[in-house]
């Protein structure tokens, strides 16, 4: 099976030298040959995102509840530059800045409204929705992040980084517990980032002292059901309605 990951494995200045790949017809393709194909390929099923990269998960009703569209929670985020973009275009639009300053609110899937972009704190819907999840991961600085929100108050919010725990806010989940992520409930940054790196935890094969990007997609999945994985197994119709991207100048 040809993946993109294997694809770009093989990507090269020289477009004309074979690429390790053959057609259905036994031909070997060169690269310029198998960049076409992949890109065709791209236009047929929705991008994934997930990995390097911070998201917020909403409920669709919440959205219809107040009564908002999706320029009205653009408005509410403070997103300058609005432009209406399609699912592809919103996650390749915050996927090349890496600044943190794109923004795109994706159309709703499966009942559920994502906001991408790069601002690791997951503060960008604090005090404008009344319940939410957020996650990230950079797996360059090892940074995991997950976060639960109800009724405006944090429920749990944990984020760690090259080394360092930054947030360890609220008790441990049943679904943190259920994927084996160590309890650290209660301790304070330094003392939670002590109890991750201790002998006991390591040498324990119960449990996840420290956690990656893998296990980030595992609790989004366990938290809301929904298993980002798989996205870009949807075909391209399956959302056809655009969201909206922008900009977040005072970042």
């Amino acid at each position: 099976m040809i993946t993109i990951d294997r694809i770009k494995a093989f990507f090269s200045k020289n477009n004309d030298r074979p690429s390790g790949f053959t057609d259905k017809q036994g031909r070997m393709l060169t690269v310029a040959e198998l960049k076409m194909q992949a890109s065709e390929s791209r236009k047929k099923w929705l991008s994934g995102f997930g990995f390097k990269m911070c998201w917020y998960m909403v409920k669709e009703g919440e959205l219809k509840a107040r009564g908002w569209s999706l320029n009205d929670f653009a408005n509410a985020i403070g997103l300058e530059e609005q432009r209406f973009l399609s699912w592809n275009e919103g996650v390749s639009y915050v996927y090349s800045s890496r600044g943190g300053s794109n923004v795109f609110i994706t159309p709703a899937l499966n009942g559920w409204v994502y906001v991408l972009n790069f601002a690791d704190e997951l503060d960008l819907l604090d005090g404008i929705l009344e319940s939410y999840y957020a996650f990230g991961s950079y797996r360059v600085v090892d940074y995991v992040s997950w976060k639960q929100v109800e009724e405006r108050q944090i429920v749990r919010y944990f984020q760690y980084a090259d080394g360092r725990v930054y947030h360890n806010i609220g008790v441990q989940t049943e679904q943190e517990a259920e994927l084996t992520f160590i309890d650290i409930t209660g301790l304070d940054n330094e003392h939670a980032c002590e109890a991750m790196f201790s002998q006991a935890a390591f040498n324990n094969p119960d449990i996840t002292n420290i956690a990656d990007e893998e296990d980030v997609m595992a609790l989004c999945k366990a938290w809301t059901g929904q298993d980002l994985l798989v996205l870009d197994t949807y075909p391209i119709n399956s959302v056809t309605e655009q969201g909206v991207s922008g900009v977040l100048l005072d970042r």
